[in-house]
């Protein structure tokens, strides 16, 4: 058969002496003792005919002779973590490699370094289990760059998915390949949150993949206010340290309910609730507001004289914040949005503009929110995310479609820790992580800072595509999510080159180093070459003139 197995070409290079569920150690044979290196690939001869222990190499070890010759050396050990086992054949099947072990090696079985055309029947076994439609073609092994590495596209969406490393890892070139891989299908559905702006070269020519949305002055997408519900809505003006907070959410909450109810003849449906998407004028909820807080009422036993009403100075602080946000030009997509969105039936338009994939909409939307204010980034992020959610979960199940919301710089708006606004946001992408997979929704986190990202949303995640970390603290985040026999894996974390990745979980049955394919649109994200600038780029008035005129209009400017 063309692509058999070849026992005989796989030079032997070591005896088990020592097993556990996870890993073995290894006496290392003289002969072959160039072959054991850190990260290789390893199999074991078991004594079922045609099955092998596969796993990769973490550790070697020399242990030296404590007489008075204390330069011979005793012996050499090597560990390796088992990652999946390896069969000739299974009923009508050649080749077929599965994670996991459900053999384990005896002592002094033989340990066998891979062949070249072994290791590529190995390497290809890994893809060959996925099927063609499903196939996610990300790059090519670092230990066998002629042997592609291939994802479970479906496994690697379902149950969310991670990409980390520190700045300058290749991120965003990672990023972008992943959705170059994906524009390819006809009705892709993924929405990027772009918080620097930094994927517009993905949106632009006609070899384009992505439509763009932006938020800011000059958006051509909209997020009005009343498509915030009543907890997105308080986060933002709500001081919980007030001592008359319950009161302004009670006020704040009742206006904005009755405003509601007061369109629900131009509505078809059921009750309509606090939080339904129903159009109201905020201008209007100030209004009532102001009165509560200045209204009085007549004193008991006098004909002329007034007292306080019951929400009289309770409400001040929390107007002038509501104030101050309506009033600020750089939130006024959100609260001077144009007229036309001020209707229900303009809902059609909003989800259309997101989740549309046809011959006029790409299905990739990146939403570029580089000019929203970082105070109200989490608001935005987590109401966009918390719609889409809902979108799904109203959907009937066979009409749905898959969505996947792609966040950059997670750790900026779903932190462990927060204000309000940060606290609700994470809420809202906690729920995606729960419970998303049933409605069809998958979150792939991207950051690089991976230990200040919400814990309960990373640790949703089933598949990592970890590039260079340096920080102890982000990889023990890492670690602490993943099984035990994969840390040694990590180790290699800070080693990486640029692009190149240890892909672990759910969609890739060999856990191994992967030299991402570079985009063919490539994301405005490269380091800035500092020494060259300093030599060649002269900063003049016509660059400060512009970068101040931006300043001051808090918007990028033509």
């Amino acid at each position: 058969m063309k692509n058999k197995f070849d026992k005989d070409g796989n030079p032997s290079i070591g005896t088990v002496v020592y097993v556990d569920s996870e890993s073995v150690l290894a006496q290392l044979t003289t002969e072959n003792f160039d072959s054991v290196r850190v990260g290789a690939m390893v199999g074991i001869y078991t004594h079922f005919g045609g099955v092998y222990i596969i796993g990769t190499v973490s550790k070697i070890t020399s242990q030296f002779d404590e007489s008075e010759d204390n330069d011979n050396v005793l012996s050499n050990q090597f560990k390796l973590n088992i990652v999946g086992t390896f069969y000739e054949k299974i009923g009508e099947r050649n080749n077929i490699l599965q994670r996991g072990v459900s053999i384990y090696p005896r002592l002094n079985d033989v340990v066998f370094a891979f062949s070249q055309k072994n290791l590529t029947l190995l390497m290809t076994s890994s893809s060959s289990n996925v099927s063609i439609e499903k196939q996610l073609d990300i790059g090519s092994f670092s230990i066998n760059n002629t042997s592609r590495a291939v994802l479970d596209g479906n496994k690697f969406f379902q149950k969310h998915a991670a990409i980390v490393g520190s700045t300058g890892s290749g991120k965003s070139w990672t990023v972008a390949t992943l959705l170059e891989k994906a524009s390819k299908l006809n009705y892709d559905n993924i929405i990027v949150f772009d918080i620097h702006g930094e994927y517009y070269p993905l949106t632009e020519g006609k070899e384009k993949i992505a439509d763009k949305l932006s938020l800011g002055r000059d958006s051509n997408f909209q997020l009005p206010y009343w498509l915030l519900n009543r907890s997105e809505l308080l986060s933002m003006f709500v001081d919980h340290g007030d001592n008359d907070a319950p009161n302004q959410i009670s006020r704040f909450t009742k206006h904005i309910l009755d405003l509601k109810k007061q369109s629900i003849n131009c509505f078809e449906g059921n009750d309509i609730t606090v939080d339904s998407p129903i159009p109201f004028n905020i201008k209007t909820v100030v209004e009532l507001l102001k009165k509560d807080d200045e209204e009085t009422i007549q004193a008991s036993g006098s004909g002329t004289r007034t007292k306080k009403g019951i929400w009289n100075g309770k409400l001040t602080r929390f107007i002038s914040r509501l104030e101050t946000k309506m009033n600020d030009a750089r939130y006024g997509f959100m609260f001077n949005p144009k007229a036309a969105t001020m209707e229900t039936s303009w809902l059609l338009e909003f989800y259309s503009s997101l989740l549309s994939n046809n011959s006029e909409k790409k299905g990739i939307k990146i939403i570029d929110l580089s000019e929203v204010p970082s105070d109200i980034l989490p608001t935005v992020t987590g109401t966009l995310a918390r719609l889409l959610f809902d979108f799904q979960s109203w959907t009937l199940s066979s009409d749905r479609t898959p969505i996947a919301i792609l966040a950059d710089e997670a750790h900026l708006y779903i932190p462990q820790n927060g204000n309000s606004s940060e606290k609700q946001a994470a809420r809202n992408f906690e729920r995606i992580a729960k419970e998303g997979r049933k409605y069809g929704m998958s979150l792939v986190i991207v950051s690089q800072r991976p230990s200040e990202v919400n814990a309960t949303v990373l640790s949703q995640a089933s598949n990592f595509v970890v590039l260079r970390l340096n920080n102890e603290s982000d990889k023990n985040r890492i670690k602490n999510l993943l099984p035990d026999n994969m840390n040694d894996a990590l180790s290699q974390l800070p080693l990486l080159e640029l692009g190149e990745a240890i892909i672990i979980g759910d969609s890739i049955i060999l856990p191994n180093k992967i030299k991402i394919d570079k985009p063919t649109l490539k994301p405005d994200s490269n380091t800035i070459a500092f020494w060259d600038d300093w030599e060649t780029k002269e900063l003049t008035n016509d660059h400060l003139s512009r970068t101040i005129k931006n300043i001051l209009s808090q918007s990028f400017l033509p």
